[in-house]
């Protein structure tokens, strides 16, 4: 299988334009970030990784590209600020109807004991 990776590329993106960025470019990208991450967790000079052909080029060009800011979560993207908020305040209702719920079924329960009792 002596194909051109670049052949491979052109192909992907003709027939899976969608699949393109995740599959190639993001990978590329988390294969840099996990060989960056390794070298700073380790405190080496020096970090060996294996890689697929077809990634070589997206993980170089990632790393020489790195001006020091490759990090995880510009690889998970970035949730915005009113996203973020919108979920702490549904979060919060349904706790908070959770937890009515069952302050009033034992609520119910006490006082049936009580009166048992």
């Amino acid at each position: 299988m002596g194909e051109d990776p670049f052949q491979l590329y052109e192909k992907l993106s003709v027939s899976f334009p969608s699949l393109l960025q995740p599959l190639i470019h993001e990978r590329d990208t988390y294969l840099a970030w996990s060989l960056k991450r390794s070298k700073a967790v380790n405190n080496c000079k020096t970090v060996v990784g294996i890689i697929g052909k077809g990634h070589m080029n997206g993980v170089i060009y990632a790393l020489i590209s790195d001006l020091g800011d490759l990090r995880f979560r510009d690889l998970c993207g970035q949730r915005s600020l009113n996203e973020s908020s919108n979920r702490w305040v549904d979060t919060l209702l349904k706790n908070l109807v959770r937890d009515t719920v069952i302050g009033v079924l034992l609520w119910g329960l006490y006082e049936q004991l009580k009166t048992v009792l």
